[in-house]
């Protein structure tokens, strides 16, 4: 019940925010840095608008942009999980534009915060950068990665990546994957229910790439937040502005629960 309450704010909060931003848009200048939210499959738009609403509440300078990456009509759910081969060309073009954004500011912190199969699509953009570009914070929410998909591409890119992981999400990336796979295409709970696992094989170079990687479960204070546990329920306004705007603000010196990453931790 509380967590169809908690469903039923973030809608409210959704529709108020379309509201404020058809009669005040921001026009927030890139070169104080920015940050791209990435909405799951379906594009129904819920998780960027409170997302981009904790991040403004919170005082984060630059530009908070939302990027659009999905197909067909708005709320099309399989499209988007499924089309691997399509999702890769999309990645593409998003890492064309993270390429530029870095070339122009290269000095302006740039951030991706994304979630479920936004997830997915954003780690399939951030493989593809140029050698030479470097993200500072990716947050990868609920994510509908295989828990074992190798990450190690995508993290010689970034600064520092925090996965945030429910166990309580036990619909959508437990049994929603399990029975139409994830964004990489597997069968199985994705790895926002327990968290990234160790792949197969394991080198040195991925081992230094892991370090990087931290990994957020839920806990039942954060309910205090907003957050039950639930799908994107991470993705509630006041618990994005007390977690996640610090770490995007100060890198490396917000709280996280379980440091580094550590392929034994019960998440």
């Amino acid at each position: 019940m509380l967590g169809l309450i908690s469903r039923t704010k973030m809608v409210v909060q959704m529709v108020h925010e379309l509201r404020r931003e058809r009669s005040s848009p921001r026009n927030d200048d890139p070169a104080d840095g920015t940050v791209f939210i990435l909405d799951g499959v379906g594009g129904i738009m819920l998780v960027p608008l409170c997302v981009r609403r904790g991040l403004w509440d919170a005082g984060l300078p630059g530009s908070i942009e939302i990027y659009d990456w999905h197909s067909g009509p708005r709320g099309e759910l399989l499209g988007d999980l499924i089309a691997y081969r399509r999702n890769l060309r999309k990645a593409a073009v998003f890492a064309e534009v993270l390429t530029e954004r870095r070339r122009r500011y290269p000095d302006a912190p740039l951030h991706v915060v994304a979630f479920s199969g936004g997830s997915g699509l954003a780690t399939f953009a951030i493989e593809q950068l140029p050698a030479d570009v470097l993200l500072d914070v990716v947050v990868l929410g609920c994510s509908a990665l295989s828990p074992r998909y190798r990450l190690t591409g995508m993290l010689r890119h970034v600064r520092i990546c925090v996965a945030l992981v429910s166990s309580r999400d036990r619909y959508l990336i437990g049994l929603g994957t399990t029975l139409f796979g994830t964004m990489d295409r597997r069968f199985g709970p994705g790895a926002g229910l327990r968290g990234f696992r160790r792949p197969t094989p394991f080198g040195d170079e991925d081992a230094q790439a892991y370090d990087k990687l931290h990994q957020l479960p839920w806990r039942p204070h954060m309910r205090s937040l907003g957050h039950y546990g639930h799908h994107v329920g991470c993705a509630t306004s006041a618990f994005i502005a007390q977690y996640m705007a610090p770490i995007l603000l100060n890198q490396c010196d917000a709280p996280m629960h379980h440091g580094p990453f550590d392929a034994n931790a019960t998440l």
